[in-house]
């Protein structure tokens, strides 16, 4: 479709060149401007499983109440997107509204309060593979929620 708007294919490819450096710049300052504030706000108020993830029972309960979430959620579809992009050349079409945001399920476990790591889940993403084939995949993206970095995005 985007192909289209451009006259050769090498414009087209130095576009995506073009789009991928400025995600590149994004995703660092997107984690740095929710982390700060996110960290400020939970030292305030420790007690609750809302505002610091390490006093939450396990990760169901992290998951339901803690309030970061939805920004780590959304940083792993970033990081995800730009993964599948870069190896198959599209990017991939996320469900979010239909099954209540992107990577709606987890790993069960106390890893999210005991070592600050949790891996999300999303089994419903629509990607091309290698040749253009598109299907559903099964993504994974395991974060350490202290620095709030992605620690490793896999997809199949």
């Amino acid at each position: 479709m985007l192909q289209n708007a451009f006259k050769t294919a090498d414009d087209f490819k130095g576009m995506k060149r073009v789009l991928s450096g400025i995600f590149l710049i994004c995703l660092p300052l997107f984690f740095f401007c929710f982390s700060s504030s996110a960290k400020a706000y939970s030292d305030l108020n420790a007690k609750t499983c809302q505002l610091n993830y390490k006093v939450c029972k396990d990760n169901a309960q992290l998951v339901e109440e803690w309030d970061d979430l939805l920004s780590i959620r959304t940083a792993c579809e970033i990081a995800a997107s730009h993964e599948i992009a870069a190896k198959t050349g599209s990017l991939p079409h996320w469900h979010a509204a239909i099954n209540g945001g992107s990577f709606p399920s987890y790993l069960m476990g106390n890893s999210g309060p005991e070592e600050g790591k949790i891996t999300l889940m999303d089994y419903h993403v629509q990607a091309a593979d290698a040749y253009g084939t598109t299907a559903e995949r099964h993504v994974k993206c395991e974060v350490d929620l202290q620095s709030r970095k992605i620690l490793d995005v896999s997809y199949k």
